[in-house]
């Protein structure tokens, strides 16, 4: 069993959320022009309520990214 991390993000409204990484898959296989990695978190800002967050990291990013850094 993982042990799931608890992060805390405070919004510039004020708000304080609450997530966990959950995980991540391939996004958009299928389309050369879009090739990407989806990161998936479940985000509550009320202990009660949970829903699930995407975030789309194109690799193409991450190459220039890597470059700049000199990270291969």
């Amino acid at each position: 069993m993982t042990l799931r991390r608890m992060k805390t993000y405070t919004g510039g409204q004020g708000y304080v959320y609450q997530y966990f990484f959950v995980g991540k898959r391939a996004a958009l296989p299928d389309a050369p022009e879009a090739p990407a990695v989806e990161y998936v978190f479940d985000v509550t800002r009320n202990r009660k309520t949970t829903f699930a967050v995407s975030v789309f990291l194109p690799d193409e990013a991450v190459q220039r990214w890597a470059t700049r850094h000199g990270v291969r």
